[in-house]
């Protein structure tokens, strides 16, 4: 049986993974989000093994975003993105574009850790990057001549406040995380590298243990000093997760702008 005809995972509607029945499936090319400041890539890596840059199957979702989806012995992990409505606040433009992405993984053997990062691959010459952390969030905001984009998810508090209601993370990972920290020190963590790389270094798994992680960013380009970027970053996976399975009008997504693996 081939990878693409692999049947559904056993568990998938118990952890809550999107099922595909309905789901369109296209061709599997690299999860990527293409910015007027660079290429947005993702990573993850499941104990010592990096998850492939190619999922091994591929569906568009109602929203016009998409579902990469990997099977792998160790764990099936589904990373779901597009572009969302920008959010609206009263003190402040919109942005030009606010994009989500949520990270699912269901362990099918123990994992000694986890590891899921997103990152600004070759960002303008001209950019630089300040740490835009705020109350339950962990960002970083890169600045260029083509305006500014945020790029962040939740922070290893925040992260604790859900395990410990057992909301999409492993209820036992509440001991685990730092509640008042991301220092450098702790073996969980948020990592800020280069100009726009986050990484996420998250507990182990148990066999058949769920989590989820949502990512979000937002630019505006050209530049605009009355827009703030990092107020429409969201972590909430259910957010996520209700509006990249909602059907809307054709936007601007991963299909439109690649045609091969490569960009």
């Amino acid at each position: 049986m081939s990878r693409d005809t692999a049947p559904e995972p056993r568990d998938a509607r118990r952890y809550q993974l999107v099922s595909v029945d309905r789901l369109v499936p296209v061709r599997p090319i690299l999860p990527q989000i293409l910015t007027p400041f660079g290429i947005v890539s993702f990573g993850a890596k499941l104990g010592d093994g990096v998850l492939p840059e190619c999922p091994s199957v591929m569906f568009r979702l109602p929203s016009g975003g998409h579902l990469a989806r990997w099977r792998k012995d160790t764990a099936t992990v589904d990373l779901l993105f597009g572009s969302v409505q920008p959010a609206r606040w009263d003190n402040y433009p919109s942005v030009t574009q606010q994009w989500t992405a949520l990270w699912q993984v269901v362990a099918a053997r123990d994992l000694s850790t986890l590891t899921l990062s997103m990152e600004l691959v070759n960002p303008p010459r001209d950019a630089h990057a300040g740490w835009d952390t705020g109350q339950s969030e962990a960002a970083i905001t890169v600045y260029s001549s083509a305006g500014q984009i945020s790029l962040g998810g939740p922070d290893t508090e925040w992260l604790h406040s859900i395990a410990a209601v057992g909301e999409g993370l492993p209820a036992r990972w509440a001991k685990l995380l730092d509640e008042y920290s991301d220092s450098y020190d702790s073996t969980f963590r948020v990592e800020y590298t280069g100009v726009g790389t986050l990484t996420w270094h998250l507990p182990n798994m148990k066999q058949a243990e769920f989590a989820q992680l949502c990512l979000s960013l937002a630019w505006v380009s050209p530049p605009n000093d009355d827009v703030c970027t990092t107020v429409s970053l969201t972590s909430s996976a259910a957010a996520a997760m209700e509006e990249l399975l909602a059907p809307k009008r054709p936007q601007r997504s991963l299909a439109n702008d690649v045609t091969s693996g490569e960009l």
